[in-house]
């Protein structure tokens, strides 16, 4: 990953946070390969658990339209808010099982390669990811595929689990059950851990299949995640509250006004002020010492809401 790529990530993650990414709350996909037809609670329908269970798609290799193209095409879906894909994987290559024409059962099947080059020129629309994918978070390996998916340039995913080495997340539902509870992507992380689920294995098969698993991302991502409720249309500024961090950053949905009803607006040294509205005003004296940094930018907050 290159520094031109990282920051349009910071980019988009930022557009985010400030509102100016559309929270939909409505869909949900899982794609689940031949190998695991069968897991029917877990891999293929354990999504459910997230969104609501009619919402979201499910398809397997038993699908008429199960194919390594139907996948990439439904990554440019933007109904889909969360994305889930279960597929014999290397670090920088997805394998597809698709069924070949009038086969008489699920192992009559074509192998299909889908490498990380093509995720990163395909784009995703969806902002989470949930990869049960050996490999595919490998980041000492050259182009691997969350990479690829996180930081792809036509890319909108914010937050995606997967896998250092071989094995994955399972126990689905508790996870997205987690998430459905507006929990962040890591703290839900650290929840499934804590499930009887985790707890009833054996050290080696804990050690085994589970260690490696890692979020690629932003980890604070909340897919309920509304700006309506903390944007606030005007801000007036009467001093200047440094008592939380060296960055304070004010953010609304109209404008921001500096107006010290006494003394001066100061920023102290070493500090760093963020005015961020389509309209600022400084209204009185305002002192911004050497040492000291102010930046204004004119984006505003927004309702990213769709409720």
């Amino acid at each position: 990953m290159n520094l031109e790529l990282f920051e349009k990530y910071m980019d988009k993650n930022h557009a985010f946070w400030i509102g100016h990414r559309q929270v939909n709350k409505k869909h949900a996909l899982s794609y689940t390969n031949a190998s695991w037809n069968n897991s029917q609670n877990d891999l293929i329908n354990g999504i459910q658990y997230l969104y609501g269970p009619n919402q979201y798609e499910a398809f397997t290799s038993d699908s008429v339209v199960f194919c390594a193209d139907d996948y990439l095409e439904r990554l440019q879906n933007d109904k889909y808010e969360f994305v889930q894909l279960a597929s014999h994987s290397f670090s920088y290559s997805h394998i597809f099982d698709s069924l070949v024409p009038n086969a008489t059962n699920s192992y009559d099947t074509l192998k299909v390669y889908i490498n990380s080059s093509k995720i990163y020129a395909n784009g995703v629309n969806a902002i989470g990811m949930n990869l049960y994918c050996c490999s595919a978070c490998n980041w000492y390996s050259y182009a691997y595929l969350g990479g690829n998916y996180v930081y792809g340039p036509k890319s909108s995913v914010l937050s995606l689990m997967g896998c250092t080495k071989v094995g994955s997340m399972l126990d689905m539902p508790a996870f997205y059950q987690h998430l459905h509870n507006e929990q962040t992507m890591g703290q839900a992380f650290v929840n499934w851990w804590l499930t009887n689920y985790y707890r009833t294995m054996t050290k080696n098969k804990k050690i085994c299949w589970f260690f490696g698993l890692t979020i690629i991302g932003d980890p604070l991502v909340n897919f309920f995640h509304c700006t309506n409720g903390s944007c606030k249309d005007q801000i007036t500024l009467i001093s200047y509250d440094n008592s939380n961090s060296p960055l304070s950053y004010y953010l609304a949905s109209e404008s921001i006004t500096v107006a010290p009803t006494s003394g001066s607006f100061t920023i102290p040294m070493g500090d760093h002020c963020i005015l961020n509205a389509p309209t600022v005003v400084i209204d009185g004296e305002f002192l911004c010492p050497s040492g000291s940094t102010l930046e204004i930018l004119n984006e505003g907050c927004k309702d990213n809401c769709d409720e």
